[in-house]
């Protein structure tokens, strides 16, 4: 489980993806429900999956050896299902020869939704907007 205050190398541009599509959707109504909005952000596909493709690695061989998901998190179950039979699909068709390899590169396809909950996806959205005008403000007091 990812603890608070853990970084990954995706991290910025996963922030940075949850608020550019947070801004596109919420230009396109008329009528503000931030509700609707997150949860059509969290539904939205994204770039790559939002997981640390060593995780994905750990979850995938555990769940090939022990048959289950260590997860609580539908979610997250979900996705490492979609994961897992992406990388199966790349070594059948002989694009990678390791499982290693092939769950790297499965983690790093567009995902066709972020596999994060309506509130999770607010938490992190105004996060990242808050540490912009946290930034923003120390660079203009220099």
């Amino acid at each position: 489980m990812k603890k608070k205050g853990n970084y990954c190398d995706y991290t910025l541009s996963k922030d940075a993806e949850l608020v550019s599509r947070f801004k596109q959707l919420l230009s396109e109504v008329r009528i503000v429900d931030l509700d609707d909005i997150f949860r059509r952000v969290a539904e939205s596909p994204v770039s790559r999956f939002f997981i640390s493709e060593i995780r994905a690695y750990e979850l995938v061989t555990r769940r090939i050896n022990k048959g289950d998901w260590p997860l609580a998190n539908p979610l997250r179950r979900e996705m490492m299902d979609e994961i897992l039979k992406r990388a199966e699909r790349i070594l059948e068709n002989g694009e990678e020869s390791t499982l290693r390899t092939a769950v790297y590169r499965a983690v790093n396809t567009p995902a066709p939704k972020t596999y994060l909950t309506p509130r999770t996806c607010r938490t992190l959205i105004y996060g990242a907007m808050s540490a912009r005008c946290r930034a923003a403000r120390g660079l203009q007091s220099r």
